[in-house]
């Protein structure tokens, strides 16, 4: 079985009194969420690097919008507008074909809808949805019928490369991957740019980032001290450094956020059966 990125949006959660999600993983779909949102609130939010393409749904008494948010390799502001998200976070070098873009097109930036006709297809039917229960329903045609699949060779390296980033943590060097796969760093990257956006080594930053944050989030560590020690950091102040750039927060601050916030308890898991 394929081994599939798992990411969170901690900004999310923490900017809520509820997030609910449903981890899909089939047809390039990652997970299903929803969350309240307070406009008049001072304090924004950030998208930090996952790795994939979020679509927010919002809603309130006007009705419904919808923006596509592309890969992001820095944090990106998010100021919300409405009182309800509904978002879908998409693999994106596995939904390319079902894009009129390529993902490097709206890298760092928002979109329409129109960007992804095949979930645009569905805009009217998630208008009149009320609860994510109902969400959830109506993308379940499309995630139980299987995408029609012919992987060139670009594709099959690009799976290779990213399980095996994943089997590492994110912490396997762009030199080992080359003497892996037996291909130039080069001959890699321009791959990873196409299909993700990314360099493969923002890629595997993005993946030993969202190891640390899930980390973090289950205290799966004595010191922040002996986090940075194990997941290979030269020291305290590089670790602290590459997490503030990824977060816009020390881990300690991070950390402390997590308890004041209530973090665990807001998330609520939807299980359907397909895993």
């Amino acid at each position: 079985m394929k081994k599939s990125l798992i990411t969170m949006q901690p900004y999310f959660v923490f900017g809520t009194d509820q997030f609910i999600q449903y981890r899909c993983f089939r047809n390039g779909i990652s997970h299903l969420y929803a969350f309240r949102a307070d406009p008049e609130a001072e304090e924004g939010n950030l998208i930090i690097p996952d790795g994939c393409i979020n679509i927010l749904f919002g809603y309130d008494e006007t009705g419904m919008d919808a923006k596509v948010y592309g890969t992001v390799r820095s944090p990106q502001v998010f100021v919300p507008d409405k009182k309800e998200y509904f978002g879908i976070r998409l693999y994106q070098d596995e939904f390319i074909s079902l894009m009129n873009c390529s993902p490097e097109e709206i890298a760092g930036s928002t979109a329409d809808l129109d960007s992804i006709p095949m979930i645009r297809s569905y805009r009217q039917q998630l208008s009149m949805a009320g609860n994510f229960t109902q969400r959830v329903q109506i993308l379940r045609s499309f995630m139980e019928n299987e995408l029609p699949c012919s992987p060139d060779h670009k594709e099959e390296l690009l799976q290779q490369i990213k399980s095996s980033i994943l089997e590492s943590g994110g912490r396997e060097s762009v030199t080992e991957i080359e003497a892996q796969f037996h291909y130039s760093a080069r001959y890699i990257n321009r791959i990873f740019q196409e299909k993700m956006a990314l360099s493969v080594k923002e890629y595997s930053e993005i993946v030993h980032l969202q190891r640390i944050l899930f980390r973090i989030k289950e205290h799966s560590y004595t010191t922040l001290t002996d986090l940075a020690v194990e997941e290979d950091y030269y020291d305290q102040a590089h670790f602290t450094r590459k997490f503030r750039e990824y977060t816009h927060m020390t881990p300690l601050e991070y950390g402390r956020k997590m308890l004041t916030t209530c973090f665990k308890e807001k998330i609520v898991e939807i299980k359907t059966g397909y895993r």
